[in-house]
């Protein structure tokens, strides 16, 4: 049986409306340690963009103690521009907005994993047994690609950090950045035909 610190851990979390995904994905013992130093160097329990005024302080620390055993991903989704495509694209005005939201969802969640499969294959590991931290923003695209989601802990705590300093412009260092945006529009037009 392979040890609980073993695991990886991952975890995906949404900028506002969506225009970036943080994604972070390493070690259970690594991750662990990441979150517990940055908490520890500025004296907070925990970490939430929204809550905290010192966001700059939490960006410079993440940025500072980041190692290379711990993986992370700024993913451009935009997904209000691509809502926007869809529902104006011809051929869909006959198709429900929820539907619309289910194929975009469909869509980011694939383009994500296929962005961060790099990591997965550095880790030695697939994606039939991992588990997602995620958020409100991302749990549909997560689950629609077959994964399996989890409430937010840790993971979730620094990948909000990566989502939050990319929105701010801002971005944490060592942060492999990602543009899918012209991606995720290739895959609804050819899944949809329009």
């Amino acid at each position: 049986m392979v040890s609980r610190r073993a695991e990886i851990c991952t975890a995906a979390d949404a900028s506002e409306n969506a225009k970036f995904v943080g994604i972070v994905m390493g070690w259970m013992a690594d991750i662990e340690a990441l979150h517990r130093n940055v908490c520890a160097e500025l004296g907070l329990k925990e970490i939430h963009m929204r809550r905290t005024a010192r966001r700059m302080e939490v960006v410079k620390g993440l940025s500072a103690m980041t190692t290379s055993s711990v993986h992370m991903y700024c993913l451009r989704i935009d997904r209000s521009r691509l809502f926007g495509m869809l529902s104006s694209a011809r051929g869909t005005s006959y198709r429900s907005r929820r539907v619309l939201h289910e194929h975009l969802d469909y869509c980011m969640g694939i383009e994500i994993k296929r962005a961060v499969s790099s990591s997965l294959e550095f880790f030695g590991r697939d994606w039939s047994r991992l588990t997602v931290e995620v958020d409100r923003d991302t749990e549909r695209p997560i689950k629609m690609t077959g994964l399996t989601v989890a409430p937010p802990g840790p993971t979730h705590q620094l990948a909000d950090v990566v989502a939050w300093s990319n929105h701010a412009g801002k971005p944490v260092s060592k942060v492999k950045q990602a543009d899918l945006v012209v991606n995720i529009e290739r895959r609804l037009r050819k899944r949809l035909r329009i």
